[in-house]
């Protein structure tokens, strides 16, 4: 299995780009900074289901950085 740090850094290698081209797509596709309301409660679902992807991505980059910036602290102080 996977440690869930290398996974959290794939993740940042893998959407966390210099003009993060790919992440603004799937944010606009899927409804990250627009509404979602539709009166078909099927479509409603399905504009939901891929917005939880979108921040479920984001939600690991973030969580990649933190433990980056943890690790990079850890060094700091380890040099000291």
């Amino acid at each position: 299995m996977q440690d869930k740090g290398d996974l959290l850094e794939k993740y940042i290698d893998a959407f966390k780009t210099e003009d993060e081209a790919v992440l603004d797509d799937l944010k606009r596709k899927f409804y990250y900074n627009s509404h979602m309301f539709d009166a078909n409660p099927y479509e409603l679902a399905r504009r939901e289901g891929n917005r939880e992807v979108v921040l479920y991505i984001l939600d690991k980059i973030q969580k990649g950085h933190e433990r980056r910036a943890t690790r990079s602290a850890d060094n700091r102080r380890k040099r000291v």
